[in-house]
């Protein structure tokens, strides 16, 4: 059956258009998320670093 004699529904219409539409729109909140991951990853190591340096720094007190 040649593709240009087929009959589409507009449902089917409009769910290609919405793909189309949408293809851009679901980079964006990917690269939203990336970001967010990266501002927690540098969030815990700003806290659990200097958290991990006192817990250093009272064992060798406490072993000295």
């Amino acid at each position: 059956m040649n593709e240009q004699n087929v009959v589409r529904s507009p449902v089917v219409l409009a769910d290609e258009g919405y793909e189309k539409s949408n293809a851009g729109l679901l980079r964006a909140p990917l690269l939203v998320v990336r970001w967010l991951a990266v501002v927690a990853a540098v969030i815990v190591w700003l806290v659990v670093v200097p958290i991990f340096g006192l817990i250093e720094g009272a064992l060798r007190r406490l072993t000295r």
